[in-house]
C-alpha cells in the first residue's frame, strides 16, 4: 500500500494540520498505514520545525510512504518526507 500527497499553508501549525487531516484520510482509506502513521507524522513534524519562520512565505509538505504487509507482518516500510517555505502565491 503507498500514498502520495503534497499541501501548502500559510504557517508551520496549519501545515502540520494539514498533513495530519491527509494522513487520517489515507488510513481511513488504506488501514495498513495505521501501523506507520506515527512514524510518518512524527518525521513530518520533525522537518516543518526545522524550518525558518517567514511570515511572507508558505510552508509546502510532499509526502510518499508506503508499507508492505503479508499475513499481518511488515515486510517493509519507506518514507519520503520533504518540507519547503515557498513563495506566497
Amino acid at each position: 500500500m503507498s500514498y502520495s500527497f503534497s499541501v501548502k499553508a500559510t504557517s508551520k501549525a496549519e501545515a502540520q494540520r494539514a498533513v495530519a487531516e491527509r494522513f487520517r484520510d489515507i488510513v481511513d482509506q488504506q488501514p495498513a498505514h495505521d501501523r506507520d502513521s506515527t512514524i510518518a507524522m512524527n518525521a513530518a513534524a520533525a522537518a516543518v520545525d526545522l524550518l525558518g519562520e517567514d511570515a511572507g512565505k508558505d510552508v509546502a509538505v510532499g509526502m510518499y510512504g508506503s508499507v508492505k504487509v503479508s499475513g499481518g507482518v511488515i515486510l517493509g516500510v519507506g518514507l519520503t518526507v520533504n518540507a519547503y517555505l515557498t513563495p506566497r502565491t
